[in-house]
């Protein structure tokens, strides 16, 4: 890996929904999530619906989706949620 890779975030839009959805049926990624089964297309339509509903900040339970990308595209995806504690 070039030590000078650059990863940026940016918002998750709808048209990622097919990234997304990858990453969910990949063994590889949902053995660290959730019960660590690849997820059903159900979960993953409610999951996006609620990455683009953008509740207000300081609401409990908003989340923000960003996805990580190098020059060759998108290669992760970091989520933010607002939980009573904090985020």
């Amino acid at each position: 890996m070039n030590a000078h890779a650059m990863i940026a975030l940016r918002p998750f839009q709808a048209t990622e929904r097919s990234f997304f959805a990858g990453m969910a049926g990949d063994d590889r990624v949902t053995r660290l999530v959730d019960n660590g089964q690849p997820w059903q297309e159900r979960l993953i339509n409610s999951r996006v619906s609620a990455a683009l509903e953008l509740l207000p900040l300081d609401r409990h339970g908003a989340t923000r989706w960003f996805i990580a990308e190098n020059a060759n595209g998108p290669v992760g995806l970091v989520v933010s949620t607002r939980k009573e504690s904090g985020v």
